[in-house]
C-alpha cells in the first residue's frame, strides 16, 4: 500500500514538474534527421551532434512528438533469408537473395535453390489452409529449430513451426507463410532512454519509441504523439542529461538492426531544460 502511494505521489510530482515546464515555456523543439549523421552509414544506426547550446546541456525531460520514415525494409533479409534442412547425408542450406518478395517470387526462388542441390521441389498454397504444400523428389527433413538449438531463420517466413516425422518427400507447412515483413521498429537511444526497457528475455534496452510499420512497402509510416505526461522520458535533476551528441538505431521487434535501403529517417523531439 505505501510503494503504490510511494507512486501515486511521485507521479503528481512529475505531472506537475512538466506542467510547470510548460507553464514557464522552458521547451524546445529539437529536429534529427539522418542525413545530418556526424556518424554512421545509414539511417538504422547514426550519431548526430546539437552542438554546444546550454539547453541540450542541461535537459532535465524529453518528449518524442514526431516519427516518420519510408517502410523501405524488404521482408527478406539478411536475418531470415537463409533455409536449412537435412537430406539424410548431412545439415544442407541456401541463402536468398535480400528483396521483398510476393509468394510467387518467394517459390520460385527457393525451388530454383533446391534445383542446384539436385532436389525438383513443387510447392503450392493449399487453398482452405492458406499452408504451403511441399512435394519434393529426395526426402527431406523440415525443421523450425536446428540440432544447435539455433533457429531455421526461414521458418516464420514458410509457416514451418515444429518439425516433420523424419525425412519425407510431402509436406505441409503447420503455419501460414508470413511475407508481412517488418510490423514494428523500435528506436533505440542510449543518450534519450537509457535502460527504459526490460524484455522478456530479462535484457535491459535502451527504447525511445515504438512505431508501428502500417504502411505498405514504399509508403511513408508517420507517428504523431500526444500531450501525454506519460510518454515524457524524465532524467536525473540532480545530474540533468547532456544530449549534444545523441545515438539512434531502428531495430525490428526481434533487435535485428534495420536496412533502410537509402531512406531517411525524421524525428522531432520536445526538450524540457
Amino acid at each position: 500500500m505505501e510503494s503504490w502511494q510511494y507512486l501515486n505521489k511521485n507521479k503528481i510530482y512529475l505531472l506537475l514538474y512538466i506542467k510547470e515546464m510548460n507553464t514557464l515555456q522552458r521547451q524546445k523543439l529539437i529536429q534529427i534527421n539522418s542525413d545530418d549523421r556526424t556518424s554512421g552509414s545509414s539511417s538504422a544506426q547514426f550519431s548526430v551532434n546539437l552542438g554546444n547550446d546550454s539547453k541540450v546541456n542541461s535537459v532535465r525531460a524529453m518528449a518524442v512528438k514526431e516519427i516518420h520514415f519510408v517502410n523501405s525494409f524488404y521482408n527478406i533479409e539478411y536475418y531470415n533469408n537463409t533455409f536449412y534442412y537435412d537430406t539424410g547425408a548431412g545439415e544442407q542450406s541456401f541463402v536468398l537473395p535480400r528483396g521483398q518478395y510476393n509468394l510467387s517470387t518467394l517459390i520460385s526462388a527457393i525451388t530454383a535453390k533446391l534445383a542446384t542441390a539436385m532436389i525438383t521441389a513443387t510447392i503450392t498454397l493449399d487453398a482452405l489452409t492458406q499452408r504451403l504444400v511441399w512435394n519434393v523428389n529426395v526426402p527431406m527433413a523440415f525443421y523450425q529449430y536446428r540440432s544447435n538449438g539455433e533457429v531455421n531463420p526461414l521458418h516464420d517466413v514458410l509457416g514451418i513451426f515444429g518439425e516433420s516425422s523424419g525425412l519425407v518427400t510431402n509436406y505441409t507447412s503447420t503455419g501460414i507463410p508470413d511475407l508481412c515483413g517488418v510490423k514494428s521498429v523500435y528506436i533505440i537511444s542510449p543518450e534519450l532512454a537509457s535502460g527504459s526497457c526490460i524484455t522478456s528475455q530479462t535484457k535491459t534496452k535502451s527504447v525511445l519509441a515504438v512505431v508501428p510499420v502500417e504502411a505498405g512497402f514504399g509508403e511513408v509510416v508517420y507517428s504523431k504523439n500526444s500531450d501525454n505526461e506519460s510518454d515524457v522520458h524524465v532524467y536525473d535533476t540532480a545530474l540533468q542529461n547532456n544530449l549534444s551528441s545523441i545515438r539512434i538505431e531502428m531495430q525490428d521487434e526481434f533487435g535485428n538492426l534495420l536496412v533502410p535501403n537509402g531512406h531517411q529517417i525524421d524525428m522531432l523531439l520536445k526538450i524540457f531544460y
